[in-house]
């Protein structure tokens, strides 16, 4: 996926103001490895963070929020795609989360707005995406966007 985005990037001509960096967080919500070894995550150096699939696999989503702000600049976006929280969500992830780290059963747009808000995020907004099945599950996905 991200190296569909960089040849999409690379077509075009804002080439020199994007990097596609894949950070892999670690146990403790801290930043474990990146994609590009050249490239030192500093706080304040990004417009924009994209989380995708990450934060019901996280412990303490809050401390995960705070490190996604503080890479941001001044007006930076955190966009995030996540599992909706719903009855269904819940049946699913919950009975993964002993043996695959799930931690959270997704969020709700009130519950993305509620954690954002506690991290220090302003203009939120969070609304159902789209929903997909797989397996015999029906999942839905939430998008939410909020800025330092």
């Amino acid at each position: 996926m991200l190296g569909h985005l960089q040849k999409k990037i690379k077509s075009t001509a804002i080439e020199s103001r994007f990097r596609v960096v894949c950070a892999e967080l670690g146990p403790s919500d801290v930043v474990k490895e990146i994609s590009d070894s050249k490239r030192q995550i500093k706080e304040g150096d990004y417009d924009l963070v994209l989380c995708s699939m990450v934060i019901h696999h996280m412990p303490d989503r809050k401390k995960t929020i705070e490190m996604f702000k503080s890479m941001l600049k001044p007006g930076g976006v955190l966009m995030i795609y996540e599992f909706e929280a719903t009855a269904e969500s819940k049946e699913t992830l919950g009975t993964k989360k002993e043996s695959h780290g799930v931690f959270h059963d997704g969020l709700t747009p009130m519950t993305f707005v509620e954690l954002m808000t506690s991290a220090g995020m302003k203009t939120i907004h969070a609304e159902h995406a789209f929903a997909f099945s797989f397996k015999n599950d029906s999942m839905k996905v939430l998008a939410g966007l909020a800025t330092k």
